[in-house]
């Protein structure tokens, strides 16, 4: 079969040109290249030593080929692209216009990619790989199979894509990312920082962006607009939703669901299982356990502890270096003070601790300091002043007022719209029936019962086991005996 040869066609030496090869004009071939049959070379294209063009393969115009590149068959080669030496194009592959192809990169079977393509020195592609227009893929870079990479795609150096992966357009990647398999990168997300990992058939969205040593674990989503930074570590099958932010060196455990617009401070650390609704904000050095739910809108200052299983209602506030205890309840528009502080050099949690099993209802107040143990509950609207302690399997029914520096012991039990003045001593077991108020520095020992509507007047002490009928007003120098009834 014939060849045909353009005008101004120069051949180095042991050059092979098979049947049915098309040579354009001012075509320049060098030393031991073989250009097999039903190849197309375009005008103006200069092909370097040690050159092998393959059955099928089209070259366009203005194309420069290095020396020792491999073109295998049915492979295109679009118009003005520079293909440098020591490359391996393998079949069915595409090249488009104006691409350039650096030394030593090897690109695999059924490869697409775009017009104005950067693909730097030893870069590795797998086959069935899709590379759209404008893209940059850097030196040292690894890109696995099945891969589909959009327009204006930057991938810097020594990053590596594994297989089965979604880049869509304008993506950037910062170097030395790695990209587990079936990955999905949706359009401007910027995974900009150096070393970050990202795990198998992770979803990341539009315009989030990732910073340096992050690491995100397989199987997890992070939403649109999501602001990942250095050196957070998120575990698998995690969902971050639209809008978050999760500030540096933070820990978020596998099935975490942070719902939209939440933020995680500085050095935070979040366990399994935690759920986070939407517009939560939680501070720096924060330890949620695992299984603890989060409500809408809540913020958590700095320094707090919220132990395993806890349960945080919407709108509620918890103050600096609070600790919430395990299964605790903190029901809606609840406010703990915690410390003014979250870095005074002060014993840990200073700002109050609310004990395990603990229930506090909707609407109350707790100052700073208060200290509320284990597997009491706290009705709605109740009010407890600074530093006051309140024992184990303590009782307070709804709008009760305690004041600062109360200590109430374990079994108590406070009935609605009570109002315990400050430095009020209250012992083990004690009833106190609604309406009931108690003035400053009054002592009420163990088991005593004080009836609704009672006044007990200041700096007095009420001995064990005091019975107290309705309606009484004891006053300040009464002196009751232990296990006397007062009317």
């Amino acid at each position: 079969m014939s060849k045909t040869i353009g005008k101004n066609v120069t051949m180095g030496d042991n050059v092979t040109i098979e049947d049915n090869v098309t040579l354009g004009n001012n075509v320049k071939i060098g030393d031991d290249v073989i250009i097999r049959k039903n190849s197309e070379i375009g005008d103006d294209t200069a092909i370097g030593n040690n050159v092998l063009v393959w059955e099928g393969v089209t070259i366009g115009k203005r194309v420069a080929i290095g020396d020792r590149v491999t073109l295998r068959e049915e492979s295109t080669i679009g118009d003005n692209t520079t293909i440098w030496d020591r490359i391996t194009v393998w079949l069915n592959t595409t090249i488009g216009d104006n691409a350039t192809i650096w030394s030593g990169v090897a690109i695999g079977e059924n490869v697409k990619i775009g017009y104005n393509a950067q693909i730097e020195g030893n870069v590795k592609m797998g086959d069935n790989v899709a590379i759209g227009n404008d893209v940059t893929i850097r030196e040292n870079s690894e890109i696995g199979n099945n891969i589909a990479i959009g327009n204006n795609v930057s991938v810097w150096e020594g990053s590596t894509i594994d297989d089965d992966v979604v880049i869509w357009h304008g993506v950037a990647i910062g170097d030395n990312v790695k990209i587990g398999n079936g990955v999905t990168i949706k359009e401007g997300a910027s995974i900009m920082g150096e070393w970050v990992a990202i795990g198998d058939n992770v979803k990341i969205g539009k315009k989030a962006i990732l910073k340096e040593c992050a690491v995100i674990g397989k199987g997890s989503a992070i939403g649109e607009g999501v602001r990942i930074e250095k050196g957070v570590k998120i575990g698998e099958n995690v969902k971050i939703e639209e809008r978050s932010i999760v500030l540096s060196n933070s820990e978020i455990g596998n099935g975490v669901v942070s719902n939209r617009g939440s933020k995680t401070g500085h050095d935070t650390r979040i366990g399994e299982n935690v759920k986070i609704e939407d517009g939560a904000n939680i501070g720096d050095n924060v330890w949620i356990e695992p299984n603890v739910t989060i409500g809408k809108h809540v913020s958590i200052r700095n320094n707090v502890l919220v132990g395993v299983g806890a349960n945080i209602g919407d709108n509620v506030y918890i103050g600096n270096k609070v600790a919430i205890g395990e299964r605790a309840e903190i029901k809606g528009v609840v406010t703990i003070y915690g410390a003014t502080t979250a870095w005074e050099e002060v014993p840990e949690c200073d700002g109050g601790t609310i004990g395990d099993d603990v229930t506090i209802g909707k609407g109350s107040i707790v100052k700073e300091g208060v200290v509320i143990r284990k597997g009491s509950v706290i009705g709605d609207d109740v009010i407890i002043g600074e530093g006051a302690s309140i024992g184990e399997g303590v009782t307070i029914e709804n709008n009760v007022m305690i004041e600062d520096e109360a200590t109430i012991k374990d079994r108590v039990t406070i009935g609605d719209a009570s109002t315990i003045k400050s430095n009020v001593k209250i012992g083990y077991g004690v009833t106190i029936k609604e309406g009931v108020v108690i003035k400053d520095r009054v002592i009420i020992k163990d088991r005593v019962i004080i009836r609704k509507e009672d006044t007990v007047e200041g700096a007095l002490t009420i001995e064990d086991k005091i019975s107290i009928l309705e309606g009484v007003t004891i006053h300040e120098g009464d002196t009751i005996g232990e296990g006397e009834q007062y009317e």
